[in-house]
């Protein structure tokens, strides 16, 4: 489990760092990071309010980025890549 923190907080701060300014541009980029795609608007829609829920519960906006990135790491598109 420590590697795949690791991963989902490196995930979590090149989405903050290089993945544009609004919090729509910077799940577009950890999406397409892990499943190769654009996230559909309802997938969008769901993780974004999704990430809301964290950034109110933990007062680092690393850590929910990250809890979000877990998410996408978990994806089974993510893990199978069919």
């Amino acid at each position: 489990e420590p590697l795949f923190m690791e991963a989902a907080k490196a995930l979590a701060e090149r989405a903050l760092k290089e993945g544009g300014a609004s919090d729509g541009t910077k799940l577009t980029y950890a999406f397409r990071r892990t499943v190769a795609r654009k996230p559909t608007a309802q997938e969008a829609a769901t993780l974004l309010a999704f990430l809301d829920k964290q950034k109110q519960r933990l007062p680092d906006t690393t850590a929910a980025w990250t809890a979000l990135s877990r998410v996408l790491l978990n994806l089974d598109e993510t893990i199978t890549k069919e």
